[in-house]
């Protein structure tokens, strides 16, 4: 838990920056009220440039090879995996989650994750027929390898 207890600014152009703001709420515990984190709260100029950046990065991510887009999804399921106890132990702290609902929650985070990865490899180009009869169904799609 402690490694996530630093995670209180706002990744923004290759650079973790504070929030921006004065304000910084405490995160609360909701069973007992404890404090587990205080969180600077970003400004709207952050977050503009977050929008930005991230428009801007959509079209790069556009332009990633299938199977690179696959192995990075590959690699962000593999780190949930191994650091399942400790996100397991911040839904039980942070939102109230029992233990077992939220080693639920992180597994199928995790299998959907996995299961988004294969879509760009189970293509098989059938296109089903119409059902208004005497049309045809068309599908296009753009493949960017």
């Amino acid at each position: 838990m402690t490694a996530l207890q630093e995670l209180n600014k706002q990744f923004i152009e290759g650079q973790w920056l504070d929030g921006g703001e004065a304000f910084t709420p405490d995160n609360l515990n909701p069973y007992d009220d404890a404090i587990l984190n205080t969180v600077a709260r970003t400004s709207k100029e952050y977050e503009n440039r977050a929008f930005a950046v991230a428009k801007g990065t959509a079209n790069s991510w556009r332009n990633t090879k299938t199977l690179e887009r696959q192995e990075i999804l590959l690699k962000a399921a593999n780190l949930l995996k191994e650091r399942k106890a400790e996100v397991v132990d911040w839904l039980v702290k942070e939102v109230d989650r029992t233990v077992i609902k939220a080693n639920m929650e992180v597994q199928q985070t995790h299998d959907l994750i996995v299961e988004g990865s294969s879509f760009p490899t189970r293509m098989h180009g059938i296109i089903p027929n119409a059902s208004v009869p005497g049309q045809k169904n068309i599908f296009i799609s753009l493949i960017h390898n």
